[in-house]
């Protein structure tokens, strides 16, 4: 059993600086995610990914969100980079970044440079194995707005806006469905739930399974955390585990959609532990969506960088790409599908045609 979190503070801001804040930055956001997919997406396809491996996809996307980063008028600060691999970060925790001017904006923010299944480099014939559902995102907040975690495995729940406050990260699965399926005004049986983590997610997917729910494994905690939050995708909960950083961003798109999350760090190790203690943090708390982003001005944005259920990939030509992104704000209410056309003249890397 857990005890419950008593919350973190966010910078204290009214609401019309939240507003303002939103209002301020929410292309920069769209921006930094869509050119960190674009960078995905031309690095998977170059001979480096050969000599290099899939971690150079992830090095590509986060240097182009540095670049963005380099040139955002805030006096920011990165307190979650979900990247694979650890060592030598373009971005890492507890970087500044933007270029702090006069009445610039104190925020914080969270990125993942790959959020989906882990794709490899095939020996024949030297290609990636193409999967889906590949994104990249970001979270922004005022200063204190997203909570900074350790590297340490979080296991989740998650529901979209009907079912929130009838859950219990301590109940046994069984509860939390039916629970779940009567804020539905449905039945266990005609429930979806994707479960996070397969290696580790075993038991849970087969207590699902048990109570009389289908099971969805599922590769992507943020994208993962969106179907259970938008209509029409057929999945009615999430549950698993996955990385701590990747549910404080889920987390700051299920606030501004009105879902729900409740997370517990699971330590593995004593490594795991001192993480925790450094950064003030607790195994033995159920830390829920306002826990997680306790900010009152939130930018989410994410990116396609391969098809899947929610976006599509980015689209390459000879001078351009095309992408597609889900975007969204708190306090301004704000939900957007967009498209866009980037020009890649004078780019660096290689530029090919995918018909």
């Amino acid at each position: 059993m857990g005890k419950k979190s008593k919350g973190r503070s966010a910078e204290r801001i009214t609401k019309e600086e939240s507003i303002e804040i939103e209002n301020t930055l929410f292309l920069e956001v769209v921006r930094m995610a869509e050119q960190a997919a674009i960078a995905a997406s031309r690095a998977k396809i170059t001979d480096e990914l050969i000599i290099k491996g899939p971690s150079v996809v992830k090095e590509a996307s986060l240097d182009a969100m540095q670049e963005v980063c380099d040139k955002l008028n805030v006096e920011g600060k990165v307190v979650v980079v979900e990247s694979g691999n650890h060592e030598n970060l373009i971005l890492s925790v507890g970087q500044k970044i933007g270029r702090a001017v006069k009445d610039s904006w104190r925020v914080d923010v969270a990125v993942d440079a790959i959020d989906g299944p882990a794709f490899t480099v095939d020996e024949h014939p030297f290609t990636p194995r193409e999967v889906n559902n590949l994104v990249t995102s970001v979270a922004m907040s005022e200063k204190g707005g997203l909570l900074r975690v350790p590297d340490v495995c979080m296991e989740k729940l998650i529901v979209g806006p009907a079912s929130v406050g009838k859950v219990d990260l301590c109940w046994p699965v069984d509860a939390n469905l039916r629970a779940i399926a009567k804020s539905l005004n449905q039945k266990v049986e005609d429930l979806t739930v994707a479960v996070l983590g397969y290696n580790y997610s075993i038991d849970i997917a087969r207590e699902v399974r048990e109570a009389g729910a289908s099971v969805r494994f599922f590769d992507g905690d943020v994208l993962g955390a969106l179907l259970a939050a938008v209509r029409g995708t057929d999945v009615h909960a999430v549950m698993g585990f996955g990385g701590a950083g990747r549910g404080v961003i889920a987390a700051a798109a299920l606030k501004c959609l009105g879902g729900e999350i409740q997370a517990r760090f699971l330590p593995r190790n004593d490594k795991d532990k001192s993480k925790l203690k450094a950064v003030d943090a607790s195994a033995d708390t159920i830390y829920t969506t306002n826990d997680l982003v306790p900010g009152a001005g939130i930018i989410f944005a994410m990116t396609g960088v391969t098809d899947g259920v929610i976006l599509k990939g980015v689209r390459l030509f000879p001078d351009q790409a095309k992408t597609h992104t889900l975007s969204m704000a708190y306090q301004t209410k704000v939900v957007c599908f967009s498209k866009g056309i980037h020009s890649l003249k004078g780019r660096t890397r290689a530029i090919v045609e995918i018909q």
